[in-house]
């Protein structure tokens, strides 16, 4: 890992925001694939602006405005990242609530928020999220990417209203996220997360347009700055995972320069792995003719920023053939 300095920081990080950068990208780098799905469909970052431009339309059609909080629930899925990245166009702070919660944090956390918009996957997490959603005094509008009932993420699509953007300063909030255990939300500026993303690019720099693989939904900031902020800032390509027994699967096709695993994922790519040294001669130390293929088997080999966290004897499992796991 190379050495860095604050002042090499600051001055990568110019005077960019997560918008500019967005703008950028579809200027410089439209035809560049962006975002790709289970589906298989993939936006390029030309589409990717497109998209994220009416849904700020239709985000602000429906009374989302500059200053105000957006609630999503943990979806990890395309329009997700799309709506994020539309609501900060707006001025608006997005913030993904964890899966994890119980009723009564949810409870308290979407009535302390005062969130005015709320989106949700479908049926299910509405059933969940009813009496938060009754004890929300400001909310304006509930959308929904599958079902009826409520907004609709195609009706945003094609609401055919003019987002109202703002010029956004690096000191403005670009999202909300939440601490652990007891959860308390934490404000985080443009300039928190582009020294972040200035970071990992100088210290692990890859390829041009580096390859990423999420599987995570936008919760916590280590999701947010390798999921959405690092690929906006490289102009990188994601590929949202939603099904956490094809990721290894995902993995291997995409090949990415950089994924942050939670400690499941982590675990079960162990497992793979003591599989397959299970069926190679350890009579002799393995060496880089064993190690390579294994991690290409993986489709680890030219992972260069690994993020995420699992118990030691996992991570000193990956560190031995040749993957240092560690923080974002």
């Amino acid at each position: 890992m190379a050495m860095v300095t604050a002042e090499q920081v600051r001055s990568s990080v110019g005077a960019w925001t997560i918008s500019r950068l967005l703008r950028r990208d579809v200027t410089v780098h439209g035809h560049l694939p962006a975002l790709t799905g289970a589906d298989g469909v993939t936006r390029t970052w030309s589409q990717l602006g497109e998209e994220v431009l009416a849904v700020a339309g239709g985000l602000s059609a429906l009374g989302l405005r500059r200053g105000e909080r957006m609630l999503l629930g943990p979806a990890t899925r395309p329009e997700h990242w799309v709506v994020d990245l539309a609501s900060v166009q707006l001025g608006a702070i997005p913030c993904t609530v964890d899966a994890a919660l119980g009723p009564d944090q949810l409870h308290r956390i979407a009535r302390d928020s005062g969130a005015t918009v709320v989106v949700l996957t479908g049926p299910a997490e509405l059933t969940r999220w009813a009496p938060a959603l009754a004890a929300m005094p400001a909310l304006r509008g509930v959308v929904v990417l599958d079902g009826d009932g409520h907004t609709r993420y195609a009706d945003l699509l094609t609401a055919g209203h003019d987002a109202p953007l703002t010029e956004d300063s690096q000191d403005d909030p670009v999202a909300v996220v939440h601490t652990v255990a007891d959860p308390a939300g934490v404000v985080v500026s443009h300039r928190d997360v582009l020294h972040r993303c200035v970071t990992q690019e100088l210290a692990r720099p890859t390829a041009p347009h580096p390859r990423t693989v999420a599987h995570l939904p936008l919760t916590h900031v280590e999701d947010r700055v390798l999921g959405l902020y690092l690929p906006v800032y490289s102009a990188g390509h994601v590929t949202v995972c939603q099904d956490p027994d094809r990721l290894a699967e995902t993995l291997t096709t995409v090949a990415p320069q950089a994924f942050l695993g939670a400690p499941p994922a982590w675990e079960r790519l162990a497992t793979l792995i003591r599989h397959v040294l299970s069926t190679v001669d350890c009579s002799v130390p393995a060496d880089e003719t064993v190690l390579a293929p294994l991690r290409a088997r993986l489709g680890l080999d030219g992972t260069v920023r690994f993020g995420g966290g699992a118990p030691p004897e996992v991570l000193d499992l990956l560190a031995g053939l040749g993957l240092p796991v560690g923080g974002a």
